[in-house]
């Protein structure tokens, strides 16, 4: 937030983005991969503060797998900023909410804080995620 890259940078002043680059990296990710980035936001939190983080860089639109690839870096963030991704925090409950109501479930995030990987996290909604995707062919208008 605050700056001109939307959805493609993660970072914060508290950030090492050396560090988060290499340990998202490690992941292998289908079709991105991250690279440190540092930048001072025009607006919002951290407005006029050096962050550090990553650009999110995508290599293949086909192997991509957006949602996957950010419940990757809640994982990654959670283990090296514990402090900072606090779930139970009582100051953070509309966030929380917001998180829980945008991944369709609070499990996604209770399955993160018992420290499940992504790819556990994935393995568990996909069968649900091919349902879904079964179910909604018969609605779509153009292939």
């Amino acid at each position: 937030v605050g700056y001109t890259l939307p959805f493609k940078i993660i970072g914060a002043p508290w950030i090492d983005g050396e560090k988060l680059s290499l340990a998202l990296n490690d992941k292998n990710l289908p079709g991105v991969i991250f690279h440190p980035f540092h930048y001072k936001p025009y607006y919002g939190t951290f407005k006029d503060q050096l962050c550090t983080g990553v650009r999110i860089v995508v290599k293949d639109t086909k192997v991509y797998k957006p949602f996957s690839t950010a419940i990757a870096i809640m994982e990654v963030l959670l283990k090296m900023y514990p402090e900072k991704f606090d779930f139970s925090r009582k100051d953070i409950k509309d966030r929380i909410s917001t998180f829980d109501r945008v991944c369709g479930t609070d499990m996604i995030r209770k399955k993160l804080v018992s420290g499940e990987n992504f790819q556990s996290i994935e393995n568990w909604y996909e069968p649900q995620l091919r349902d879904f995707f079964k179910k909604r062919e018969k609605y779509l208008l153009y292939q």
